[in-house]
């Protein structure tokens, strides 16, 4: 067999053989897609090749430039931020699954990936296909290197792998069309290639020692470069943090007029005990409590990203503005101001005002929100998306214990 033939193709065109009856037909199909396996390894390598995520440059301004040529494909669907230290890439796709589940096209970024470079984009809950993928890489590679020549004659270096991934995610849900997209920093938030979008929501998870080399030595400076996806205008939702984050990132929100709400003062975890297959949380979101949702992973911290993801869509739908908010719920950051925020299925709008609470135990929040209730169909939606998710992740759990059941190829004896 040649070495280059993907096994995936082929499996694939000896199954539309057999659907079809017609050889030809599933010959050609089989060709067509061996042909795309093809171009996907050479995309692969070519932006393989480019500086890693590792060796990032401090600046916006060449992903910038390929945005302007490309006609700004970021500005074309409102954006959900997520930067932090820890739990970005599990908040993103609490986020994302929600959104989704709400009947949203969603876009989602995230790295690393494991597999394949395509996991990283995520379509309506799917890695994006290899004929989207070579479809978007191939709209923006000419702008890519009209910049790459532009930055090279100065002495500078051409885009790196994350930046051109970057590129490439923006252009795919530009055409896919999304309804929002979900996108996590790759490396802090300020100069992070993703910040070319202004995010409507941006969302902080906890922040602490990480990047040392790039971001800062120490948590302030790190707390700097992270708030720099706090944009005007945006509602922000963070955890619960150190007191100097918490100050730095009241301090970034009045300074852009951004509105604030913070985990255990608007919304957070009021209970969680561990059940089978997971743990059974109430939330306590920016609209209302949520009783008896079955999170499928283990740990509080996963309980808290929960909590958070959960601000996060009631922020962007619009649950926590004005009329499901009560005015004692409702953290804002400083100078009094009235802002208007913009979301895709409406304009709501929401009264500013500064607002300085003092921080309670973890899981508990500061002021008991006087009762209320979600919006109708709030909870019963949440239970049964976890319930779906939580049911499609036995069922392939399943399928790999079934796999796993005969010896790996390595495992077999030559």
């Amino acid at each position: 067999m040649n070495p280059g033939i993907d096994d995936e193709a082929l499996r694939t065109g000896r199954a539309r053989v057999a659907r079809s009856g017609s050889p030809d037909a599933a010959r050609r199909e089989a060709a067509e897609r061996l042909e795309e396996t093809k171009r996907m390894r050479e995309i692969e390598q070519a932006i393989l090749a480019r500086n890693p995520e590792s060796d990032a440059v401090p600046t916006l301004e060449r992903v910038q430039e390929v945005m302007t040529l490309l006609g700004d494909p970021q500005r074309s669907y409102p954006v959900v931020h997520l930067t932090g230290t820890n739990g970005k890439t599990t908040t993103t796709r609490l986020i994302e699954l929600l959104l989704r589940e709400h009947g949203l096209n969603t876009g989602r970024f995230t790295s690393p990936h494991l597999h394949d470079m395509r996991e990283r984009i995520v379509i309506g809950g799917e890695p994006i296909s290899p004929e989207r993928f070579i479809a978007a890489y191939d709209d923006v590679l000419p702008f890519v290197e009209m910049v790459d020549r532009a930055w090279q004659d100065r002495g500078q270096p051409r885009l790196s792998y994350f930046e051109v991934l970057v590129c490439v995610a923006y252009a795919a849900f530009a055409d896919a069309p999304v309804d929002v997209a979900v996108v996590e920093v790759g490396l802090g938030g300020r100069w992070d290639a993703t910040n070319v979008a202004d995010g409507q929501v941006s969302v902080v998870t906890p922040i602490s020692i990480d990047h040392t080399r790039l971001l800062g030595s120490t948590v302030e400076q790190i707390t700097s470069e992270k708030s720099g996806i706090i944009k005007p205008g945006a509602i922000t939702v963070s955890a619960a943090q150190e007191p100097v984050v918490s100050d730095l990132l009241v301090e970034r929100a009045a300074e852009v007029g951004a509105r604030l709400a913070v985990e255990d003062e608007e919304f957070g975890v009021v209970s969680r005990e561990v059940a089978v297959g997971g743990q059974l949380l109430t939330l306590r979101g920016l609209a209302g409590d949520y009783d008896d949702v079955l999170l499928p992973l283990f740990g509080e911290h996963q309980a808290h990203n929960a909590a958070l993801a959960l601000a996060a869509v009631e922020a962007f739908l619009g649950e926590g503005s004005s009329g499901s908010t009560p005015t004692s719920c409702a953290r804002r950051s400083p100078p009094p101001r009235a802002r208007a925020a913009s979301r895709s299925s409406a304009a709501h709008r929401r009264s500013s005002s500064t607002r300085r609470t003092t921080r309670t135990a973890p899981g508990r929040c500061a002021r008991p929100c006087p009762t209320r209730s979600p919006s109708p169909g709030w909870s019963g939606w949440w239970r049964s998306s976890w319930t779906r998710t939580r049911r499609a992740s036995l069922r392939s759990s399943s399928r790999r214990s079934t796999r796993s059941s005969s010896p790996a190829p390595r495992a077999r004896a030559p």
